[in-house]
């Protein structure tokens, strides 16, 4: 009888161990954690300014966790738990950016960011012509009118955007590109610069491409926008260029 009393005793205990190690595994430990870094703010034409303060960071599925940089552009966000979200990073008098998808383990530790908002663009852009090289149909010209007050040496004045829609603009376009300072020949409030884009990305004789630009700051940080795949290029002027198209030979 004895004997048959220690072995219920020791079954018990066997099955409420059991049951403290199983509830253990289906309720993981999520130690919150730290992300902190830095925002550089610049001007459209790539000069540093050097009070950084006032730029808000929000986590944009969890708007309570946030903070505000000092004149530095330092930031700290504390508690945070383990999670894959974006990142807003706004400033009045500056375009917004974002760090996207961005995957936080809480239990690595502190993370470092690093970023760059900017002042919108002030340079107006114009298209004044597309071609298509006769000898070489892999390779077209785009002809701009850009106008600027502020326009300098070392900033890249207009992005272009093209693609196959004719509603083609900054987030719904297939192609984008830049201007180069050695693109820039002049600094005169109004130049004309052509750059090369490349037709042979679509390979269809009669494809019709249109063509959108916007003035552009010298210095940020795009993003790709998750819900489109498109990389996002803050600062550019609101105001494009009027759309322009072309028929590929």
């Amino acid at each position: 009888m004895r004997i048959t009393f220690l072995f219920i005793i020791a079954c018990l205990l066997f099955l409420i161990v059991s049951i403290t190690v199983v509830s253990c595994k289906k309720e993981p430990i999520n130690i919150p954690g730290r992300i902190a870094g830095y925002v550089s703010l610049y001007d459209e034409n790539n000069s540093l300014i050097e009070n950084m303060s006032g730029v808000i960071v929000t986590i944009e599925s969890m708007p309570s966790f946030n903070a505000t940089t000092d004149i530095y552009g330092k930031f700290v966000i504390d508690n945070v738990p383990s999670g894959t979200f974006n990142i807003d990073f706004t400033k009045q008098g500056f375009s917004e950016t974002k760090q996207t998808g961005f995957s936080f383990v809480a239990e690595k530790g502190a993370y470092m960011l690093s970023k760059i908002l900017c002042k919108p663009s002030t340079t107006t852009v114009k298209l004044v012509s597309l071609s298509i090289d006769s000898a070489n149909h892999q390779f077209g010209m785009i002809v701009l009118e850009c106008y600027s007050h502020t326009l300098s040496k070392n900033s890249a004045i207009a992005r272009v955007f093209y693609g196959l829609s004719n509603s083609i603009s900054y987030s719904n376009y297939d192609y984008s590109l830049s201007m180069s300072p050695d693109d820039i020949s002049s600094t005169n409030d109004s130049i004309m610069v052509g750059i090369g884009f490349s037709p042979y990305n679509y390979c269809s004789s009669g494809t019709k491409v249109f063509v959108i630009a916007y003035g552009a700051p010298s210095n940020y940080s795009s993003y790709i926008n998750t819900n489109t795949g498109k990389t996002i290029y803050p600062g550019l002027n609101p105001t494009p260029s009027q759309i322009m198209s072309i028929v590929l030979p």
